[in-house]
């Protein structure tokens, strides 16, 4: 192969021409032996170099510039990633001197090294500068998606973006393979939106965008459905309203969740819709898919009607569950009793509608006085039934006692008919079983700290067990089984002065 730098020499038929010619040959001739390291200085070919390079989705162009550089076609070496390098094939330089390559990428991201192997005139082997190149393939980026009951509207960022560069949308319904559902065709400065309308409420679905070299990350969710078994429900504070269903769903921007999420609406009848709270699902059996949502309005008035719905958005359109109607119910409560006891007056009363953790005060006043104190909190020993004890009485004075409670901003309270409290002293309950099969338990209560005694005594006076006490308070004796023989007993309790007795039956 003729190099641009060889000499070229012509015959002719002119002896002085051609002498002329031999004397400038044997002149360059000599000048190459006397200094060769300069002559092959100049006459070294270039290297090649890189010109330029472009990438595509799938694969990068490398444009190299290759003057006459050797006596064999160069060699292009890549390397992907750390791997080996290997020869990927020769350059075939075109008139201009440019060769283009074409390396392939296999995965997003890839790291591509390409350097060139050229042979210059002297038959040494030489290496361009290596030419590292990571291949930026475009990558699908999953940006949100709205989960609704009819249809899934998911979106996706794509950069770097072609105009090449296709995409296939690919949906998997309750775990089931992934299926195409759309083809998409990128355009310059273009985000991907998908509204999917073929979903059937209650399902799971997934979605992920596929390319040549790689997949996109998924998105996620339930579609939603339309909210069963509402129910509404007075309390005495509040009225709760609440729906169930299964698989409910919604999904915000981002990442899809399961849950619903909506807007309480109330009304009175013939009213206008009013938006009173943004409510959101909970799970009510996670291993069945069941999911509740529920509000409890504490600004409902008693008496009043209400109609409450539930407003969600399905990728857009407003949607509504069927309404449901409550009331809340005026709190209504009436003395039962009035007992004054050794231990104190009790007083009971019928609450409706009743709630434990509902406070109602107790109060109280001296008939001859108009002054009410408040004493403490009623308790629920039964539902609708509530009771209180005031151990805290004079003897001999006349009492007015008043439960009072405050439901949604109304006061109500109803009053008793005065009682005059008795002296105090020591009470032994009942024992119960009585007969007893085996053991037995007793109930007492004592007013003060004088030290007390419970004995057990047989049917001729002789002390069986004696055990002390010291008050003031409620306490309870127990017998355990088999402590007494069959027979009749007494139990005797004493306070200093004051003494009182009953009769056991042990049988076997």
């Amino acid at each position: 192969m003729r190099s641009r730098f060889t000499p070229e020499v012509k015959w002719c038929r002119s002896p002085a021409i051609a002498l002329a010619a031999l004397v400038w040959a044997a002149a360059s001739a000599a000048s190459a032996a006397v200094a060769p390291v300069h002559r092959h200085a100049e006459m070294a070919p270039p290297a090649p170099e890189l010109f330029a390079k472009t990438s595509s989705p799938q694969q990068v162009d490398l444009d190299w510039y290759l003057p006459d550089v050797g006596i064999a076609p160069p060699v292009i070496l890549q390397r992907i990633d750390d791997g080996p390098e290997i020869e990927a094939g020769e350059l075939q330089p075109d008139g201009d001197g440019h060769a283009i390559y074409t390396a392939n990428a296999t995965r997003q991201g890839q790291r591509l090294i390409h350097r060139v192997r050229w042979t210059a005139r002297d038959g040494v082997a030489r290496f361009s500068a290596a030419d590292t190149t990571v291949l930026d393939v475009p990558m699908a980026l999953a940006v949100g998606a709205q989960f609704g009951a009819s249809r899934v509207v998911t979106h996706w960022s794509i950069r770097p973006v072609d105009t090449r560069f296709v995409v296939a949308l690919e949906r998997s319904d309750d775990g089931r393979e992934f299926e195409p559902v759309t083809i998409y065709r990128t355009s310059r400065g273009e985000s991907f939106t998908y509204a999917d309308a073929s979903v059937q409420p209650g399902h799971s679905y997934r979605y992920r965008l596929c390319w040549g070299v790689g997949t996109s990350a998924e998105v996620s969710g339930f579609t939603a459905q339309a909210p069963l078994h509402g129910l509404a429900r007075g309390r005495p504070d509040r009225l709760t309203v609440s729906w169930q269903t299964s698989a409910m769903a919604a999904a915000s921007l981002g990442q899809a969740q399961r849950g619903f999420y909506g807007i309480l609406q109330r009304r009175m009848p013939g009213a206008a819709w009013a938006n009173l709270a943004y409510v959101y699902s909970q799970p009510l059996a996670a291993f069945v898919g069941v999911d509740s949502v529920g509000f409890d309005d504490f600004t409902a008035v008693p008496g009043q009607v209400y109609e409450y719905r539930l407003a969600w958005a399905d990728a857009g359109d407003t949607l509504h569950c069927a309404a449901i109607a409550g009331t809340l119910p005026r709190m209504t409560a009436s003395l039962l009793a009035v007992e004054p006891q050794a231990f104190g007056v009790n007083i009971r009363w019928q609450v409706t509608p009743d709630d434990p953790y509902f406070s109602m005060r107790v109060i109280r006043r001296e008939s001859t006085s108009s002054v009410w104190d408040t004493l403490g909190t009623s308790y629920s020993e039964l539902p609708g039934l509530r009771m209180f004890v005031d151990s805290d009485r004079s003897p001999g004075h006349e009492y007015v006692y008043r439960l009072v409670w405050a439901q949604s901003g109304i006061v109500g309270s109803t009053a008793s008919p005065s009682v005059t409290a008795v002296g105090r002293g020591v009470r032994l309950g009942p024992a119960r079983p009585n007969p007893a099969p085996e053991g037995f338990s007793a109930i007492f209560t004592l007013p003060d700290a004088t030290p007390s005694h419970l004995s057990v005594l047989d049917v001729s006076g002789r002390v069986r067990l004696v055990r002390s006490y010291v008050g003031p308070g409620a306490f309870t004796f127990a017998l355990d089984q088999g402590a007494l023989e069959a027979g009749v007993y007494f139990l005797r309790l004493e306070n200093g002065q004051h003494r009182d007795v009953q009769r056991v039956v042990i049988g076997r």
